[in-house]
């Protein structure tokens, strides 16, 4: 299963996004909800690297485990609704092969 942590700190003003483990929907190589979910997270992570100055920290590792962590501003929200409203749905999609947990830190 997959699993996404998606928090948001009102106080520090940043946005986290965690995603790790695989789907298990198909063989590796074959994995539909995996290839989604990792579609978004390649997105997040160019648009990142295209925005230094908002980037705190990003990371993708061999094992499909990404994380990120970035600035809130007006230019990181939509991306950061973007990629959150993507991987909601694909949760709600596929339930037994992706959980997400959302933390609102105040």
């Amino acid at each position: 299963m997959i699993v996404v942590n998606i928090s948001r700190d009102r106080t520090e003003g940043a946005y986290s996004v965690e995603i790790h483990g695989h789907a298990g929907y198909a063989p590796q190589g074959q994995d539909i909800v995996c290839a989604a979910v990792s579609a978004l997270a390649l997105a997040l992570h160019g648009w990142l690297a295209a925005h230094p100055e908002i980037c705190l920290w990003a990371s993708r590792d061999r094992d499909g485990s990404a994380r990120f962590l970035f600035r809130r501003t007006t230019a990181s929200r939509a991306a950061y609704e973007v990629v959150s409203s993507g991987l909601s749905s694909i949760a709600a999609e596929y339930p037994d092969h992706v959980r997400l947990d959302w933390e609102i830190q105040h």
